[in-house]
């Protein structure tokens, strides 16, 4: 533990100072100078992607030019910005010490020696390469995270890998604690409503070394908050402005790198484009005059997209051009995700048909419950601090007793009906109880009556958050309605519904923030010191090393080689790849094009 706190110390401190590089440097003189601790530890990791990723387009991330280019800026930003960091050593070190342990015993994903691993192995040694897809179908669903993991690993050390997966973690209550102290409407309902419902949403895709899924989930909900600012906001000071659309676009367009789902969130660009703008042609022009990074970032972003796959947005078959090196594979990858997603669809229409009594008794506790809001809200209201200490008290418990579901994935794959209808039985009643209570939890942190909105007199602006929310929820449980891919929208529910369903000007907030840093402090205590108390032992206090298995791998006919294990993993060798045979059918200036050979 003691060689993972030394980490992510150092990690933090290196995107801490890219971070104030980047704000002194590289952003547009019309945005505020002042960002938080949040934001700028974020513009560190976003400088430091987009440099390994236009980098790629020219030569491999372990070329010795390119790290010496590094070590060099990282010792500039460090001594140029050392009173910077200075002031910020005591947070850093808070960050380190906390979540050290979850450092130390975060495992790998399934999916990590599948395709993720397997491609920051090839990007370490080569540079882009066209219809790389071809390799490895899924190698099209890589994402930006890949670039930086690269560059800290080698030889099969994943130590630092493994900090850098849990600073992107720790981003999540770092921008809580952030947002609970500035007692802002907006802010404390999108941090609490998180907080509260992370023993929830955090138990479908549990923490690991190189998936996404967390990390998309949340950088989802940062974009989201940012958009929700920008068409709430009543003020028209150009230069808050500016600095809310920036934060809302570098986050929308690195949240899109994370997931190909995400694209969806240029939705909700259009909704803040049309409510705020009104589409108006010299204030779009502003908005990308100042905005020229994230979308630098965006279009070098799709651009590899399509070298890879000829693919905009793979795997939208939409989005894909008809080039020599398309990947045969994009209608194979589709059909197994239709096939995939209807079994669980499936599953979950039997259970619906099987358990509608449940359900009906459900949505009529539910109306009851609509109703009578404002009558319960009020009571609750006259009684808040029983009631808080109450609501506290189950909250404490689940988060202490409720772990992630590690076995939905292999239940799921192994078709095993009886015990998915128990889940879903049991998700089904846990789900609605628990945001049935995150509800009234939130509403405690007012200060005065709530007012509802009425239907009619609902703003755009109010219902576009909780338009986008329905689209994206009904896109997940119409095609892919497994509970790790819908993470996101188990994030963004309360915050969607409570800006819909109450009058925010008529509210102000109740200083409830020494509370909600204890929950954050028994929430980290849990995930990062008792989820692991069983692994940790005398050996282990100094250095556990993180390392991948051994592959033995057989020579292809053509390019590269095969692994010799039935899951199909490569892990760190390079050239490997385990389906179909690939040729490099031309090779222009050192770029080489790969095309699949159909067996």
């Amino acid at each position: 533990m003691l060689i993972s706190f030394c980490l992510i110390f150092f990690l933090l401190t290196l995107f801490l100072s890219l971070g104030f590089f980047f704000q002194r440097y590289l952003i547009n003189t019309k945005l505020s100078d002042h960002f938080s601790f949040f934001e700028t530890i974020f513009f560190g990791i976003f400088l430091l992607t987009i440099l390994t990723l236009l980098t790629n387009f020219f030569l491999n991330l372990h070329n010795k030019f390119f790290l010496i280019f590094l070590f060099f800026l990282f010792s500039f930003t460090l001594l140029k910005f050392r009173k910077l960091i200075k002031n910020n050593i005591k947070k850093i070190l808070l960050i380190a010490l906390i979540f050290s342990p979850l450092s130390t015993y975060i495992s790998f994903g399934y999916d990590s020696g599948l395709y993720h691993i397997p491609y920051q192995a090839f990007i370490q040694s080569e540079k882009i390469s066209f219809g790389l897809a071809n390799l490895h179908m899924r190698y099209g669903l890589t994402t930006s995270y890949s670039y930086i993991a690269a560059l800290l690993w080698y030889n099969n050390f994943f130590n630092l890998v493994s900090s850098f997966s849990t600073i992107l973690f720790s981003l999540f209550f770092i921008f809580v604690y952030e947002r609970i102290k500035t007692k802002n409407v907006i802010d404390n309902i999108f941090a609490i409503s998180a907080l509260i419902t992370f023993p929830l949403w955090y138990r479908y895709a549990e923490l690991s070394i190189a998936l996404v899924d967390t990390y998309y989930s949340i950088f989802c909900y940062f974009t989201v908050y940012y958009g929700v600012k920008i068409i709430l906001s009543e003020n028209n000071y150009e230069k808050k402005i500016n600095n809310k659309i920036f934060l809302f676009l570098i986050f929308l367009s690195f949240t899109i790198s994370t997931k190909p789902t995400a694209s969806l969130l240029i939705l909700f660009l259009l909704f803040v484009l049309i409510i705020k703008y009104k589409l108006f042609l010299k204030d779009v022009l502003n908005i990308i005059k100042i905005n020229i990074i994230s979308l630098l970032f965006f279009l070098t972003w799709i651009i590899r997209n399509f070298i890879i796959s000829s693919c905009f947005f793979y795997p939208i078959k939409l989005s894909c051009l008809n080039f020599s090196w398309q990947t045969n594979s994009i209608e194979d990858i589709t059909v197994s995700i239709k096939i995939w997603n209807s079994f669980i669809f499936n599953s979950f229409l039997k259970f619906v048909v099987s358990y509608e009594l449940l359900i009906i008794v459900l949505v009529v506790i539910f109306l009851i419950l609509l109703i009578n809001s404002k009558r319960i809200l009020n009571f609750l209201l006259l009684n808040r601090k029983l009631a808080f200490l109450t609501l506290t008290l189950i909250f404490v418990i689940s988060t202490m007793y409720i772990e992630p579901l590690k076995l939905v994935s292999y239940l799921i794959q192994s078709k095993q009906n009886i015990l998915l209808k128990t889940i879903y039985i049991k998700e089904v009643i846990f789900i609605f109880l628990f945001y049935t209570l995150a509800i009234f939890f939130v509403s405690l942190t007012f200060t005065k009556n709530i007012t509802l909105n009425k239907f009619f007199n609902i703003r755009f602006s109010n219902f576009s958050p909780f338009l986008f929310f329905f689209i994206n929820f009904l896109i997940w449980i119409l095609y892919s309605p497994h509970p790790r891919l819908g993470q996101n929208l188990f994030l963004l529910t309360i915050p969607v519904i409570v800006i819909l369903l109450i009058d925010l000007k008529k509210v102000t907030i109740y200083d409830f923030s020494k509370y909600f840093n204890i929950l954050i402090i028994i929430i980290l205590f849990k995930i990062s010191i008792i989820q692991n108390f069983s692994q940790i032992n005398s050996s282990s206090i100094i250095f556990v090393k993180k390392f991948t298995p051994e592959v033995a791998l057989q020579k292809r006919n053509f390019y590269g080689y095969f692994p010799q294990n039935s899951e199909n993993f490569c892990w760190t060798k390079k050239n490997c790849h385990p389906y179909s045979d690939v040729h490099i059918y031309k090779e222009i200036l050192n770029y080489k094009f790969f095309k699949e050979i159909k067996n």
